[in-house]
């Protein structure tokens, strides 16, 4: 696979190469706007840069597959879901600067699309038990603090959660993708 990273030239009125000619994909800024990650492509691993592109650091190492990375709020953690190849996706942290990634929750069942609650206590994500569509998914909310887990009410079904940032809300995706809906 390739991937460029892009921004949005509004004068244009079109996506623009980045500068830094970053081969990446699955882009998040800081809280700050100062730094991003990105999952390079073709090795699926997760690097960090300035946002400019400067500063690069590989976060990852392979064989391990990396998607959908998340910054903490504070910008000193990142959130990802990483798996070895032809094994099950589970969500992981890594510090921004570097080190060895943890794995977050149980491991029993798939676990993706990671997402920070606005204080950075607790991360929500997808946790599906058996292959999609038949299997069961839900939104779970893991409190880093007292490792606790718990499934979001009325979120059977729901994928690719995002919490609002005053924390109140989660948008997330029914299996058919055709709609998006807000939970309390």
């Amino acid at each position: 696979e390739a991937g460029e990273v892009v921004r949005w030239d509004a004068g244009a009125g079109e996506f623009v190469p980045h500068p830094a000619g970053i081969p990446g994909s699955m882009v998040d800024f800081s809280r700050d706007g100062d730094w991003i990650v990105y999952v390079a492509v073709p090795s699926l691993t997760l690097w960090r840069a300035r946002a400019d592109g400067t500063e690069r650091r590989r976060l990852t190492d392979p064989p391990l597959e990396v998607a959908v990375p998340r910054w903490s709020p504070d910008g000193a953690r990142v959130a990802f879901q990483a798996r070895p190849p032809g094994k099950a996706w589970r969500i992981y942290t890594v510090p921004s600067t570097g080190g060895s990634p943890v794995p977050l929750a149980d491991g029993q069942g798939e676990e993706t699309d990671p997402t920070w609650s606005p204080d950075g206590r607790s991360v929500l994500f997808a946790h599906a038990l058996g292959q999609r569509p038949s299997g069961r998914q839900t939104l779970r909310v893991l409190d880093l603090a007292t490792g606790r887990m718990s499934e979001l009410p009325g979120s059977e079904g729901k994928f690719s959660p995002r919490w609002s940032p005053d924390g109140r809300h989660v948008a997330a995706l029914p299996a058919d993708w055709q709609k998006l809906l807000v939970l309390d």
